[in-house]
């Protein structure tokens, strides 16, 4: 029942949102439907990690150790974006104010977009897990403009033309894997459940699993924003809306991610070598890094230039997938740090953004003064991005090195830390012309902040700064737990 009711959430959501005529109870509905998904959603992992895994459905529905973490940062991330979304809106010029008719269907492609999110992680079919990847497609296209104008409907088609050619590879990829199988019609209903999968892994094809692994990681590497698939992603995260951008950045990557994640291990039985899928995993993830440093460092628009950082930042994570179990776990610890410290960033450029009216970084100076709550909170997530100690993102990628140079990746992980490098002092420089100086004479004084606003920017920084000197041992055993699922014990 409960995964059920996690599929059935977002859809009730939906439909309220059609039929309420205020705009004020739409943003309201999204606060409530989100916060009641997180709580089904951590009450669902919390089953998982003292149970172990559940499913419904015949098996096609079904969550266990690594869906679960992903689940729940989700969730959580929808959660804070909504309670950050009702404050921006209202922040925006009248211009670009929603009405209630536009509130009405923003709200209900908001929660269109979470259950095709929670779609993705809650199948155990890979095929119906590459359908729930390109419905979240469809239902943030039109997120992304939702300010209608030329750029935002540009960046829109640009994203459902590039991202939708991606997922074509993707399944092509898993017709090729599901191929590959000695008797591929005779599995019957599990021949696509990713379970089934692992289970006849062993005895399939190699050459066709090689090729289908290799079409997955550009399909859904596309839909990553792995370079250089990623051109869609700097124009996407410009233009839609922050709270939009925030969650693009904060999860939907992730889910991609989570994709690939699932077919590692049959790659690994597969050809009897986990070396060989790690072998491809490394090398996308080292030309992310070098690509998206070279753009950090020439950025003029704040927003494009933390669209770039996730560029950056999901290659590090599949360079740690790359670097085998332990790799793995820093993977994921970097997963939910970046999640958390890219959506704080883009709540602060938001709404800095605003104030100033610009993202033109090059006219924003002063932040931190004319806005104490969101610009210091945006001098701290940028710090924080590019691996400042006692960060919680310097901790995971400290991990993933660690991992990387016990494993004998030694030139990976050279290579690793000189992108690192590069981008930590581009990224630095923007970070503190933001923040320094005096705020332009023609800014008015500030609004005053609600205190949900200052309790959301300060709890996530907290929780920055926290992790990044202590993981507690829970945390710990679900990275552990669900990294087993990607790599092996």
């Amino acid at each position: 029942m409960i995964l059920w009711a996690l599929a059935a959430v977002p859809v009730a959501g939906a439909i309220l949102c059609l039929l309420i005529r205020r705009r004020t109870a739409v943003f309201a509905c999204l606060i409530a439907g989100s916060a009641l998904e997180a709580t089904i959603a951590a009450a669902a992992g919390a089953v998982v990690y003292r149970r172990g895994a559940i499913d419904a459905c015949f098996g096609h529905l079904a969550l266990d150790a690594l869906s679960a973490f992903h689940l729940c940062l989700v969730t959580g991330i929808f959660l804070f974006s909504s309670i950050y979304a009702r404050d921006y809106f209202n922040h925006e010029p009248a211009a670009q104010s929603l009405d209630d008719r536009q509130a009405r269907r923003f709200g209900a492609l908001w929660f269109s977009f979470l259950g095709s999110m929670a779609g993705v992680l809650l199948f155990s079919n890979v095929g119906l897990m590459w359908v729930a990847m390109e419905s979240t497609t469809l239902a943030s296209a039109f997120l992304i403009c939702t300010h209608s104008d030329r750029l935002s409907i540009e960046a829109a088609w640009k994203y459902l033309i590039i991202c939708s050619a991606g997922l074509v590879l993707g399944l092509l990829g898993t017709v090729f894997i599901h191929g590959a199988s000695p008797s591929p019609g005779a599995a019957g209903e599990g021949a696509l459940r990713w379970p089934d999968l692992v289970a006849r892994a062993g005895g399939m094809n190699p050459a066709l699993v090689k090729i289908g692994f290799v079409l997955m990681v550009v399909g859904y590497g596309t839909k990553m924003g792995l370079a250089p698939m990623h051109t869609w992603l700097p124009d996407a995260h410009s233009q839609a809306p922050t709270p939009v951008s925030a969650v693009f950045s904060g999860v939907l990557l992730n889910c991609a991610s989570y994709c690939i994640c699932r077919f590692l291990p049959i790659v690994s039985a597969a050809t009897g070598t986990p070396e060989w899928g790690r072998r491809i995993l490394v090398g996308f993830g080292l030309a992310s890094m070098a690509v998206a440093g070279v753009f950090i460092l020439i950025q003029r628009d704040v927003k494009r230039l933390l669209a770039y950082h996730s560029v950056e930042h999901m290659g590090i994570i599949t360079v740690g997938l790359g670097f085998g179990p332990a790799g793995c776990v820093a993977a994921l610890y970097h997963t939910l740090n970046h999640s958390v410290c890219k959506s704080l960033a883009f709540f602060c450029a938001g709404r800095v953004g605003q104030r100033y009216g610009t993202r033109n970084m090059e006219s924003i100076s002063g932040s931190a003064a004319a806005c104490p709550v969101w610009g210091t909170g945006l001098f701290a997530s940028l710090l924080v991005l590019i691996g400042c100690a006692p960060g919680a993102i310097f901790m995971s990628e400290f991990l993933i090195v660690r991992a990387g140079i016990s494993g004998g990746h030694f030139a990976a992980s050279a290579v690793f830390l000189a992108a690192v490098a590069v981008v930590f002092c581009g990224a630095l420089k923007h970070a503190i012309d933001m923040a320094s100086g005096d705020p332009p004479a023609r800014l008015e004084a500030p609004r005053p902040e609600t205190s949900g606003a200052r309790a959301l920017a300060a709890s996530m920084t907290a929780w920055l700064i926290l992790t990044g000197v202590w993981i507690p041992a829970g945390l710990s055993a679900v990275f552990e737990r669900a990294a087993r699922l990607i790599a092996g014990p």
